[in-house]
């Protein structure tokens, strides 16, 4: 086949290059080099001199059309199957690590009734997924048996809005980078034809083109005037005879302007075709820079009225979230605040306004009674609960959707609804049925740098089977009203951020986890820079209880916060201060007596980082002490906390800490108040691949004068490029996972480790 076409080329060729070259398209032709022509007719049998945009033509079909002697159309077919492969598998992406973890032990996060030694599995993983370039973000966590301490299992499927934005801030920098590369291609080029019309134009401001015309003296005809008196007395041209007059030089004269003149008019035209490539150029780059503009405001970008990027991808760059599983919805102090919810929740915004929409049912380990059949069924159903949402028979449902009008960043006003459905009494299985209705309105502006933000909610609770006149179910003394006022104080620099609240006794929202109803608080935040080295600031706040006077006691609690922060050697020494001191006072309305709590909490930490050049060291030191006082006594808790940390450029590092603790609360240290609590660990990393360390622990009790010696050890490394394996074990001693275990479980089995397997995707 190539051959046939070579002949058929080369024959017309031969016969009529004019006709062949006027049946090609001007964007065909493209300048050569030598080796193009010289392999041109190599291929093709052309020898000698022949017209330059033939040849021209025939590249650039032989480039479009793939006419090459060694190509068949098998090979053409397989290299587009494998690239329209290789863009399908482009299209589709997951990276990320799973885990799988069998411990063995005294565990640090599971007490199934104090029994030790525990066995247990759990698996989690953490993936990002990208499908057509849309990115998502997919995490799950599962343990059997379930934990009751407050870790759920879990899932959430989710898209990944920054990664998606970072990828169309790079799609933007691209176009924008084209648009700039065509800006300065059209201003070269509206540069170059400028200045060929300044040339033109000069040459037409010169002085007019001088015709090359004979002068007319010296062309006089030589004329026979003989007789001429007698002949003929009147004077006129007509007597002159024709073949006396020389008009060869007038003949010269009419050429040489005829040629001037088509000098002139080619001059004109190149001017006119000039002026207008010029235009041309210039509205070039007015769109490009239009087009540049838009592409740098980033209120554009997240406009769906952007021209330059598709309607799809502006949708999908205003949705801010959307998740499926475990979510955390966090819509205002009222409606949804931060609440754990096993569901769907969604937020699209734009600059002019936002929607945000979920639904699910909440997690609140505190709703209900732990499941105490011990069969195997019920056990794993308890532990997979969460992929099965109709096992979970003590959750709440909500249905909860907000709109607004604005930025949700600068100014807006939104109004928001929720509904829910529960039980009355979580502790009573009989318990019947509650819905929940809230409604609120809220909004915040922003003028010169001062934000001042509202929000008002209204609750009603409807209780099947019950008086709807009761004093509970009342539609009165159900509101909630929060005020905040923030900004800076310019000439002293100064933020601050104001706030009041008051929730009334019968306002209740599904949606807030926890808010304390029956109470106003007033709340103020001051932070001054007094240099760049060193921050002052205060925080208080004060809550009063009891609005109605319902019952026999009303308090106050009074919250104050001060701390410094201190930067100094350049800034490699930190020192952060902090004093809290609460006082709570109670009052008996009936004896008008008043007790009064008073609790102190002081905090230092100090961080070093000195440097080095080939160690790099960080020391930490912290101190915390806890009074609690009361009408009976007097609590004290107190650490010391010493620590230091080297890591050296071969991959080796040891650190050392030291800790003290001194309490006289019963709780989990209750058996020894006074223990120094010290370890010292090494590591190495083999190659950067192989992470070792080994650690050597030691705890001395101050009152009984006993020691105890742990030791522990953690492998960590890769069996090949997508699996590794980490193995961990050590031995526990008094103060080891200090108030999450009873020291009993760690006399009973002092030992607790784990293989981890993770493969890499």
């Amino acid at each position: 086949m190539c051959f046939s076409i070579s002949f058929t080329l080369t024959a017309q060729i031969k016969a009529d290059s004019t006709t062949f070259i006027n049946k090609i398209p001007d964007s065909y032709h493209q300048e050569l080099n030598k080796s193009n022509i010289d392999s041109l007719k190599s291929n093709y049998h052309l020898k000698g001199n022949f017209d330059s945009s033939l040849v021209k033509a025939k590249i650039s079909l032989n480039e479009n059309f793939n006419f090459k002697k060694d190509s068949t159309i098998k090979d053409s077919l397989k290299n587009l199957v494998k690239e329209k492969i290789n863009v399908k598998k482009k299209d589709f992406g997951i990276h990320g690590v799973l885990s799988n973890q069998f411990d063995y032990g005294t565990v640090p996060y599971y007490i199934p009734n104090a029994h030790t030694p525990t066995g247990l599995f759990k698996s989690q993983g953490d993936l990002k997924l990208s499908a057509k370039k849309i990115p998502f973000l997919f995490n799950y966590f599962y343990m059997n048996p379930a934990n009751l301490l407050g870790i759920q299992n879990y899932y959430t499927l989710k898209f990944d809005y920054e990664t998606y934005q970072e990828n169309l801030r790079n799609e933007v920098a691209e176009k924008k980078a084209g648009y700039l590369s065509k800006l300065k291609e059209a201003e070269h080029l509206k540069q170059q034809y400028e200045q060929k019309l300044g040339y033109y134009e000069a040459i037409n401001a010169q002085e007019p083109i001088k015709l090359n015309a004979p002068n007319i003296e010296d062309y006089k005809p030589a004329i026979d005037t003989s007789g001429f008196a007698s002949k003929n007395p009147y004077k006129d041209s007509l007597s002159v005879p024709y073949s006396k007059i020389d008009t060869a030089g007038y003949k010269n004269a009419y050429k040489d302007s005829l040629n001037a003149r088509l000098a002139n008019d080619s001059n004109y035209k190149k001017i006119a075709e000039y002026k207008e490539k010029i235009e041309q150029y210039e509205s070039q780059i007015k769109e490009y820079d239009q087009k540049i503009k838009l592409l740098n405001d980033p209120k554009q970008l997240s406009s769906i009225d952007n021209p330059y990027i598709s309607k799809v991808k502006n949708f999908l760059g205003n949705i801010k979230r959307f998740e499926i599983g475990m979510c955390y919805p966090n819509y205002s102090t009222f409606l949804v605040n931060n609440l754990t919810l096993k569901g769907i929740n969604t937020e699209y915004a734009t600059s002019n306004y936002f929607v945000n929409l979920t639904y699910g049912k909440t997690i609140n380990n505190l709703l209900g009674q732990p499941q105490t059949n011990n069969s195997i069924i019920n056990s794993f159903q308890q532990s997979a609960s969460f992929f099965d949402l109709s096992k979970n028979q003590d959750a709440r449902k909500i249905l909860t959707g907000k709109i607004g009008l604005g930025n949700k960043s600068t100014s807006y006003i939104a109004f928001g609804a929720l509904y829910g459905v529960g039980k009355q009494n979580y502790f009573n299985t009989a318990s019947g049925k509650e819905t929940n209705l809230v409604y609120e309105l809220d909004g915040k502006t922003t003028i010169k740098g001062y934000v001042l933000s509202a929000s008002y909610a209204k609750s009603f609770i409807n209780q099947a089977g019950t008086d709807q006149n009761t004093e509970p179910l009342s539609k009165t003394r159900n509101n909630a009203l929060q005020l905040r006022f923030s900004g800076v104080i310019p000439f002293l620099k100064t933020k601050f951020n104001l706030g009041y609240r008051m929730v009334d006794p019968f306002f209740k929202s599904y949606g807030v986890g926890f808010i304390r109803t029956d109470n106003i608080r007033y709340e103020a935040k001051l932070e001054q820079a007094i240099s760049s080295k060193f921050k002052v600031g205060v925080n208080y706040r004060r809550d009063e209880d009891n609005l109605l006077n319902r019952y026999g006691f009303k308090s106050s609690l009074n919250y104050i916060s001060t701390s410094v922060k201190l930067k100094l050697f350049r800034k490699r020494l930190d020192i952060n201060l902090i004093y809290t001191p609460i006082i709570q006072k109670i009052k008996n309305l009936t004896t008008k007596s008043v007790y009064i709590n008073k609790s102190d909490m002081k905090n230092v930490v100090i961080s070093y980082s000195p440097k080095f050049k080939k160690v790099v060291t960080t020391l930490t030191g912290m101190y915390s002490q806890y009074s609690i006082y009361d009408s009976l006594s007097i609590r004290n808790l107190e650490n010391f906390n010493l620590g230091i940390v080297n890591v050296f450029r071969n991959s080796f590092k040891i650190g050392a800490n030291s800790s003290f603790y001194n309490s006289n609360v019963n709780d989990s240290m209750s058996s020894s108040p006074k223990t120094i609590l010290s370890s010292l660990e090494v590591g190495y990393s083999f190659k950067k691949i192989i992470n070792t360390s080994l650690r050597v622990k030691h705890s001395y009790n101050l009152t009984n004068k006993t020691n105890q010696y742990g030791l522990g050890f953690n492998v960590d490394m890769p069996l090949n490029k997508f699996f590794s394996i980490e193995l961990h074990a050590e031995k526990l001693i008094v103060g080891d996972f200090y108030n999450s275990l009873n020291i009993s479980s760690i006399d009973r089995f002092p030992y607790y480790g784990y293989v981890k397997f993770n493969v890499k995707l």
